[in-house]
């Protein structure tokens, strides 16, 4: 099967201004993610970036992995109407010894963060202006707690769910926040700083999973 990019997202909408209905399909203009074990790691260069619960080598203890990305909405028009969207992505891979699959969900962010452009699997030191699990922008302007706070750094309502195990493509489907979450940030572009992923199983060991990055 043709993998896809991550994020693929697929816009319909009504052009108010000419009544036309059109079809626009976006990729993400920034992706990366957050480790918790390697707090002050970048990883916005990367070819996938993980989601979920990954167990220590030596400790045996659980840490988390969150996954960002966010679209440019400039190219649409300033007075359509989003009236459905979809986001499909890519699990590319399991952990050797996996644990069970999980829901990925999405959470409207409400404060921006630095991409950034350290490319390896588990992240390279932050440089200055990129996102680590402490930082929305290194090196010193923190999350709301370190990993991203609910009702601080990102909504507590969900904008979109998926059930994601096995090495597929996965698609959000629409819904009224999903598309309330695109209205927004097409009338309010100051607004847009995309969706943080998190699993609902991060504290599980083996419940990580990478998905394809727009790299």
């Amino acid at each position: 099967m043709r993998s896809v990019a991550w994020g693929i997202l697929f816009l319909g909408l009504l052009n108010t201004g000419v009544r036309a209905d059109l079809i626009t399909n976006l990729i993400p203009s920034g992706d990366t993610a957050l480790f918790e074990d390697e707090a002050d790691h970048n990883l916005g260069g990367f070819v996938n970036m993980p989601c979920g619960g990954s167990e220590g080598i030596s400790s045996g203890q659980t840490f988390r992995r969150r996954s960002l990305l966010r679209y440019d909405l400039s190219a649409l028009p300033s007075n359509a109407a989003i009236v459905s969207a979809t986001l499909a992505l890519q699990l590319v891979m399991k952990p050797r010894t996996p644990g069970p699959g999980s829901n990925f969900r999405l959470f409207r962010l409400l404060k921006n963060w630095g991409e950034g452009v350290q490319n390896y699997q588990s992240g390279l030191s932050a440089t200055t202006g990129e996102c680590s699990w402490n930082n929305r922008f290194h090196p010193d302007i923190p999350w709301g707690i370190s990993g991203g706070l609910a009702g601080v750094d990102y909504r507590t309502n969900i904008s979109g769910s998926i059930f994601a195990d096995d090495t597929i493509a996965y698609t959000f489907p629409s819904n009224p926040i999903l598309v309330a979450d695109l209205q927004n940030w097409l009338a309010q572009p100051s607004t847009n700083f995309g969706w943080i992923m998190i699993s609902d199983a991060e504290g599980t060991p083996g419940t990580n999973r990478r998905f394809s990055t727009r790299e």
